[in-house]
């Protein structure tokens, strides 16, 4: 086989990898089949790869194999400790790769990791380029994301027929700069989201219509990528992820306490990006870190006094009911396990009360769910609660996923119309598909998956 670097790349013959196919990932080897490229994918969960399955991709069963096959490898991971357990591991990518291959990082990373992959790649007569992206799922899908490339930049001019595909790339170092590249990316990125997320909630607040406030502003100073891309989803609701807050969290929180090993500990004071990553970190306790990032509104409401799931056109703060009108509370669950087996069995009927009869949960209900005591003020529907609970047997809540496998968490049933939520546990999977209106109604099932 010929080496793959510094030999020309070509649709039919160079051989490419991919690994990491979520949002991002997903879209940007959408785009290499589409140019005619062979693209060879890993997935922790194969059921995942079946649409770029349906493009043309070829699934294997390990990174080891993926490499082995492949001239050119990219990564699309969440974090640092995937890149490295990707890459550096004795069945990663370095193991398989054939001398001349090359590892293309897009992952938003470490600069020291990108250094030390860099010097593992050329051990082995391998090449690693750190190339992660900005521009989102929009970009992605369009071809139109920044690439930020470091390494050798012969290399990176060798990658540009793919990165050409994919949008557009700048040479910006050595190995890690363009790690770091993207962290400073980060930084004007998170501030425009929470100064748009800040006119928002105070034009709304002054009676403005905000889809005009935004058409407005758009042509000033004010507009900005960010306007364009997150103004009408934030107004919408739409927090369907491009890139989730929880990687926000990760990129400014590599900023901010940046020290790496073996040199001088880098100090950039940067209070404005600390106060964000603070804001992005409220998110994702909030149980909202699988958001997009243009979900930040979602904190300046709260901060604001207002729920985090109401429209703009329901601006005022969620006021519980008298006492007397809440539904009555059912009596705690019986201690042993056999006995909350039958308490928990579903019943025959279940009430149909108005949305807005809400409550609290309380504090022994938060505990039955084990739900943060932080949120134990969060209004939901309680029957619509109760139904849930009802019907969920007691080895799933006994398992080790426990309430936290809701997706979407219990009050938020109670703002997103029909929804299905899903409970994996060791034992069973669990679908609740609940709507709501002027009544809640709901429908569940149950597939065994066996005894642990």
């Amino acid at each position: 086989m010929e080496t793959p670097y510094p030999n020309p790349i070509s649709p039919t013959k160079t051989r490419i990898g991919w690994i990491g196919i979520g949002v991002m990932g997903a879209a940007m080897a959408t785009r290499l089949l589409s140019a005619g490229y062979s693209v060879t994918i890993y997935a922790r969960s194969p059921s995942k790869a079946l649409d770029l399955q349906s493009k043309g991709a070829l699934l294997v069963n390990s990174v080891l194999e993926l490499a082995q096959t492949s001239d050119i490898v990219f990564t699309m991971v969440g974090h640092p400790s995937d890149v490295r357990q990707n890459v550096l591991d004795d069945n990663g990518i370095l193991q398989g790769l054939n001398p001349g291959g090359v590892i293309v990082d897009t992952t938003s990373s470490h600069p020291a990791l990108a250094r030390n992959i860099f010097t593992a790649a050329r051990a082995k007569g391998c090449w690693a380029v750190d190339a992660p992206v900005s521009g989102g799922d929009i970009g992605a899908r369009d071809g139109k994301l920044a690439i930020f490339g470091g390494g050798d930049e012969g290399v990176v001019n060798w990658l540009l027929p793919l990165f050409e595909v994919l949008g557009k790339v700048t040479y910006v170092g050595e190995a890690g700069c363009g790690q770091s590249c993207k962290i400073a990316n980060q930084i004007p990125i998170s501030a425009n989201l929470m100064g748009l997320s800040e006119g928002l909630m105070f034009a709304e607040r002054a009676g403005l219509d905000t889809k005009k406030f935004l058409e407005a502003v758009r042509g000033g100073a004010a507009g900005s990528m960010a306007m364009e891309l997150f103004g009408e989803r934030m107004i919408g609701r739409d927090f369907r992820p491009g890139g989730y807050a929880e990687y926000m969290v990760k990129d400014l929180g590599m900023a901010v306490d940046i020290v790496e090993e073996g040199e001088d500990e880098r100090v950039v004071v940067l209070p404005g990006a600390a106060l964000i990553k603070q804001l992005f970190s409220a998110m994702v306790a909030n149980g909202d870190g699988k958001f997009g990032s243009q979900g930040l509104i979602s904190v300046i409401e709260r901060l604001n006094g207002n729920r985090a799931d109401q429209h703009q056109s329901d601006p005022q703060p969620f006021a519980p009911p008298s006492r007397r009108s809440r539904p009555s509370v059912k009596p705690r669950a019986p201690a042993s396990r056999a006995a909350r087996a039958q308490h928990l069995r579903p019943s025959r009927a279940a009430p149909a009360l108005p949305v807005d009869q809400a409550e609290p949960i309380p504090a022994r209900l938060a505990k039955l769910i084990r739900l943060p005591l932080s949120r134990q003020s969060a209004p939901v529907p309680f029957h619509l609660l109760w139904n849930v609970l009802d019907r969920v047997t007691w080895e799933c809540w006994n398992s080790s996923v426990g309430a936290q496998a809701l997706q979407p968490r219990p009050w938020d049933l109670c703002r997103l119309g029909k929804r299905v939520v899903t409970i994996r546990t060791r034992r069973a999977n669990l679908q609740v598909e609940a709507e709501v209106g002027a009544k809640a109604s709901w429908r569940a099932t149950r597939s065994d998956r066996g005894k642990p």
